[in-house]
C-alpha cells in the first residue's frame, strides 16, 4: 500500500526520508510505477480540490490528486471545459496522473494536446524542495517553461502538486459521423488527409482499422450541427456511405476510446506517436491475432494493446512510446520513454540523488 500523505509537508518529508520514491496516483496507468519494491510508493489522492478558479479568466488551478472527473464537472457548471479531452476520467483518473502520462484525447486533435493548456505547476523536487514554474494567468510567459517538460515525465523529475491549466467554453452540443473507408491503407491515410485539412472544423477524427471505420465528431451550436453534416458528406461525396450517429452510439464509442475499452485487459496497452502516413506500414504489423490497436488524433497517434513479446518489440524500435497498461506478471522494470539529453540534464539538476526511476 503507498504512504498517503495528508499535507504537502507530510509529502516532502516523505521524499527526504527515504532513498527511492515514486508518485501514484488513482491507478489507472499503472505501468507509469511499474517499479522494484525498493521504491516507497507516495499516494496523492489526499492531496485534492480546487485551488483556485475565476471563470472570467479561464483558467483553473487544482491540487494534483484532484480526480479529472471533479475538474470537470466544476469547469462544466461554468459552461468550460478542458479542451485535450483528458482520458480515463470515467476509471478515476487524477489530474496529477493525467499530465504526469501526458495523455490527451480525441478532442486534441482540434486544440491540442494537454501541453498547450498547461501554464503552471508547483512540484517537489528529489531534495523535497517545493518548486514553482510557469504561471496562474494565460499571459505570463516569464521564464523558464518548465511546465511543459514535466509533461509525460511519469514522476521521473519530480511530484507534481498543484496544476494550473487554461481552458475554453464548452460548445453547446457535438455531433458524430462514421463513414467506411476502402480497404486499401494508402486511401484511408488520404482520407484523413483531406479531412484534416478541410475547412469544416472537426474536433476528432480517430480511425478503427478493424471495422475499417473513420470517425469524426463536430461540436458547436446545436442548430448548425445538422447542416454542417450535410456539408461534410455533399463536399466529398459520401452519398450513401456517411452515417450520422445517434447520442447513444456517438457516446458509446467516444467513451469506449477514452477508456481504453477496446484494449482487452489482460494486455499490455502503449501508445505510439506517428505521423498519418506512417499507418500504412505499421498496421500490416499489428494486424496479427493478440493485437488490437486504434489510431487517434487524425492518424498523430496509435494506442496499441497486445501481449507482452509484440508490445516488447515495439518499444525496442522506438523511445517515444508510452507503456500505460501491464498484466500484473508482466516486466517491472520497463521504460516509460523517458529519454534524452535535455531532460537528462534536467534530472540530473532536479533530482541529484536519483530518488525518482531514471526510466
Amino acid at each position: 500500500m503507498p504512504l498517503e500523505p495528508d499535507s504537502l509537508t507530510e509529502l516532502q518529508d516523505a521524499v527526504r526520508s527515504h532513498p527511492f520514491v515514486i508518485p501514484v496516483g488513482a491507478g489507472t496507468k499503472p505501468a507509469l510505477s511499474a517499479v522494484p519494491e525498493s521504491y516507497l510508493r507516495i499516494g496523492l489522492t489526499r492531496l485534492t480540490g480546487i485551488v483556485e478558479y475565476d471563470p472570467s479568466e479561464f483558467t483553473i488551478t487544482v491540487l494534483a490528486g484532484t480526480p479529472v472527473s471533479e475538474v470537470q464537472a466544476t469547469l462544466a457548471r461554468h459552461g468550460q471545459h478542458l479542451p485535450f479531452d483528458p482520458p480515463l476520467a470515467a476509471k478515476g483518473a487524477t489530474i496529477g496522473g493525467t499530465v504526469a502520462a501526458g495523455l490527451s484525447g480525441p478532442g486534441a486533435f482540434r486544440f491540442g494536446p494537454l501541453r498547450d493548456f498547461l501554464i503552471g505547476v508547483r512540484f517537489v523536487d528529489g531534495e523535497g524542495r517545493l518548486l514553482t514554474g510557469g504561471g496562474k494567468v494565460v499571459k505570463n510567459a516569464a521564464g523558464f517553461d518548465l511546465p511543459k517538460f514535466l509533461i509525460g515525465s511519469a514522476g521521473r523529475l519530480g511530484i507534481l502538486v498543484e496544476l494550473t491549466f487554461k481552458v475554453f467554453p464548452q460548445p453547446e452540443a457535438s455531433a458524430t459521423f462514421a463513414v467506411a473507408m476502402p480497404g486499401d491503407l494508402r486511401q484511408v491515410t488520404q482520407w484523413i488527409g483531406r479531412f484534416s485539412r478541410s475547412p469544416h472544423d472537426l474536433e476528432a477524427l480517430e480511425f478503427e482499422p478493424h471495422e475499417n471505420i473513420l470517425w469524426g465528431r463536430l461540436a458547436g451550436n446545436r442548430s448548425a450541427l445538422k447542416p454542417r453534416l450535410q456539408r461534410i458528406e455533399q463536399d466529398f461525396g459520401l452519398q450513401g456511405n456517411f452515417v450520422h450517429c445517434d447520442p447513444d452510439e456517438a457516446a458509446f464509442f467516444w467513451n469506449r476510446q477514452l477508456d481504453f475499452a477496446w484494449a482487452e485487459p489482460d494486455r499490455w496497452l502503449v501508445k505510439i506517436p506517428i505521423t498519418p502516413d506512417q499507418i500504412e506500414t505499421l498496421d500490416p504489423l499489428l494486424a496479427r491475432p493478440g493485437i488490437s490497436r486504434r489510431y487517434g488524433m487524425g492518424g498523430n497517434v496509435a494506442w496499441v494493446a497486445g501481449v507482452a513479446e509484440q508490445i516488447a518489440a515495439l518499444n525496442v524500435k522506438t523511445d517515444q512510446c508510452l507503456m500505460l497498461r501491464l498484466p500484473e506478471e508482466g516486466d517491472r522494470n520497463i521504460s516509460c520513454g523517458f529519454h534524452g539529453p535535455v531532460t537528462g540534464a534536467l534530472k540530473n539538476a532536479l533530482d541529484s540523488e536519483g530518488r525518482f526511476p531514471h526510466g
